[in-house]
């Protein structure tokens, strides 16, 4: 049975008093991340765990530390959603809807929305506006004079109970009843463009999902930051918190790891690998040559070796220049009170959990991209972020944006560079009561940070609590309460609902017609003819070929100024005027809306199409259409 289904049987029931009420829909596991995807993928929430204080002095001993993966915040949320006290299964007294649609893996490349067809399995052809439809037959309770945009079928009539407005007499679904506001979707990664589009069926961009929220582990660029490569975040997502190391209990709150006074003998620690863009890895070779110039008791490095450990990542070696004889006295205690520290045994994120777990600061620079999950794992853990780049404390405003310079150190990656700034004497001449007025901070807010096991929301309100109470508790919310708290406040914003009918009646609508028209095409034809010239190509050519960029919008021209280097069809139809009309050798046209592509072919076995991908591109998505011309009929 399916997750969706199964928990659908034990969802509890919702009444008006548990705000906000949470609906998840019905999408089927192949729309998911698979159980071996998320192993291979570095994006399991929940998997080896181990007890804290078994090597951490001091470490709460109820609580375990998790080996969450890196790309899991899609999973866990769906999980959280399943379990969440305020869920319902009656869609029209919902407030949120959750789409458990997600992939960490990276399958394509920059999207077009409306994909026509992916072959999943051999036996399988789904379509791309298979999951839209699946949200659009989900009918609302009202819909404020908004017409339907499905196609098909007309909706059922909604049964639900507890409507907050009169029905319309025109049915929509609960998609297109609020602009999509009220929709909430997971991208498990940083939600640069390229993974916007991890299979043909789900289009994070999708402009008929209207003004859903979509969430990624990174913030947008607010403002002009500096930046190293490619690696950057649409400005449709909003940022939350990667999963930590840590998940809690709600039997377990009182000794959240971030909240205990212990003693922590080193100063800084590093634990990370010299890679990303150039300019990183010049930033990260500098900050372990710092490390390693200093005395071993001030700064610990660790870097990356090439041995693997299945899923549990990376293994580490110490990097330092201290022999056994030559260590202080102040490093022969830390290491007495690490006494299992063992990094050519221990996978990385034991290791790292130790450097944490004893150090007051955590260098965190960035790497491909400007988050990292070490930050949420040194919050949980107590240790004071120190980061290297402007745009890094602007990171997952709704949970860190308001306590993030009291708890956090910024230092200018320019200077670390160019030789101008000592990290470790800069972190070592910060005076001890900045020190701990900094670890007050987390103490008092890494809770927003951090992910727990289990809904605090469904927990019974104890003695003369609500609900509502429990749930507005200072510490009982976590980072899944705050993303429910922000979701429902937004979805209540009428000019995001308005922003949203705009998005879905315009480019949503183009978007749908030319959907529409590729699940007219046969499916026999899916795959391209071949390898075509990266250039519009030479028409006069008996075996030439060429390339167009596809827009999926109305063009007020057919053609553009005829001095640019390529043309950008508006239409598979265009596409194939283009071929007629404008390319005598031309035959065949092979296109894609994934790929943003139309190529045309002089000559194509149509017997034997590609359906292989290349340049991480669902080629396989292709659909070829032979054209006819006059010629072809004397």
């Amino acid at each position: 049975m399916d997750p969706t289904t199964a928990a659908a049987a034990a969802s509890p029931s919702s009444t008006t008093s548990c705000r906000p009420r949470l609906y998840v829909h019905g999408i089927p596991g192949a729309y998911r991340d698979s159980r071996w995807d998320r192993f291979h993928m570095n994006a399991e929430p929940f998997g080896e765990k181990v007890a804290g204080a078994a090597f951490l002095p001091g470490f709460p001993a109820s609580v375990k530390l998790w080996n969450s993966g890196q790309f899991s915040t899609a999973e866990l949320m769906f999980q959280r959603a399943l379990s969440h006290g305020c869920r319902t299964d009656n869609a029209s007294i919902a407030d949120l809807f959750f789409v458990p649609a997600y992939s960490g893996a990276l399958r394509a490349s920059p999207v077009s929305p409306g994909e026509n067809c992916v072959v999943r399995v051999p036996e399988e052809r789904v379509s791309g506006s298979a999951l839209i439809d699946r949200l659009r037959g989900v009918p609302a309770a009202a819909c404020n004079g908004r017409n339907a945009l499905r196609r098909g079928p007309p909706l059922a009539a909604s049964s639900g109970e507890g409507n907050d407005g009169a029905a319309d007499s025109s049915p929509c679904s609960v998609l297109e009843a609020r602009g999509g506001a009220d929709h909430i979707l997971v991208n498990p990664r940083n939600g640069a463009y390229f993974e916007s589009h991890p299979f043909a069926e789900l289009d994070y961009l999708d402009p008929r999902l209207g003004a859903a929220l979509r969430l990624a582990i990174e913030e947008p660029a607010r403002g002009r930051w500096e930046w190293f490569d490619h690696y950057t975040t649409n400005n449709l997502y909003t940022g939350v918190p990667h999963v930590s190391m840590v998940h809690l209990e709600h039997d377990q709150l009182a000794a959240a790891p971030w909240r205990v006074q212990h003693e922590r003998p080193q100063l800084i620690v590093g634990a990370f690998g010299i890679h990303g863009s150039r300019t990183v890895q010049r930033l990260r070779s500098a900050l372990r040559r710092s490390c390693q110039a200093a005395a071993s008791s001030d700064c610990f490095f660790l870097v990356a070796s090439d041995v693997t450990n299945h899923n549990r990542s990376r293994r580490f070696s110490w990097e330092g220049r201290y022999e056994e004889g030559q260590r202080s006295a102040s490093t022969i205690q830390a290491k007495r009170l690490q006494p299992e520290l063992a990094p050519d045994d221990d996978p990385m994120w034991i290791t790292t959990a130790k450097l944490y777990w004893n150090s007051t600061f955590c260098l965190q620079p960035p790497g491909d991209a400007v988050s990292r999950k070490g930050v949420a794992d040194s919050l949980v853990m107590g240790c004071i972020p120190v980061q290297f780049h402007e745009g890094m404390p602007y990171q997952w405003p709704w949970h860190w944006g308001e306590w993030v310079h009291e708890s956090s150190v910024l230092l200018d990656w320019n200077h670390v560079l160019q030789g101008k700034l000592d990290v470790v004497e800069k972190l070592r001449s910060i005076p001890a009561d900045k020190v701990a007025a900094m670890q007050r901070v987390i103490a008092h807010n890494a809770h927003r940070i951090h992910y727990s096991r289990e809904s605090l929301a469904g927990i019974p309100p104890g003695p003369g609590e609500s609900h509502a109470g429990r749930v507005d508790s200072e510490h009982d919310v976590d980072a899944f309460d705050i993303i429910l708290r922000r979701a429902w406040a937004r979805a209540r914003n009428e000019s995001v609902v308005r922003a949203g009918h705009k998005t879905q009646r315009h480019d949503g609508l183009a978007v749908q017609e030319v959907a529409d028209t590729l699940r007219r095409e046969p499916l026999e034809m899916t795959g391209y003819c071949g390898h075509a010239s990266g250039s519009i190509g030479d028409c006069s050519r008996r075996d030439g070929s060429g390339r167009l960029g596809v827009i999926v919008e109305q063009a007020k021209k057919l053609w553009p100024n005829e001095s640019k280097r390529s043309l950008h069809i508006a239409s598979v139809d265009a596409c194939a005027e283009y071929c007629r009309s404008r390319c005598e050798t031309c035959r065949y046209i092979s296109y894609s809306l994934v790929t943003q592509t139309c190529e045309w072919y002089a000559q194509c076995n149509t017997s034997i199409l590609g359906l292989h991908a290349r340049d991480y591109s669902l080629w396989h998505t292709f659909r070829t259409r032979e054209v006819p011309r006059e010629n072809d009929f004397e």
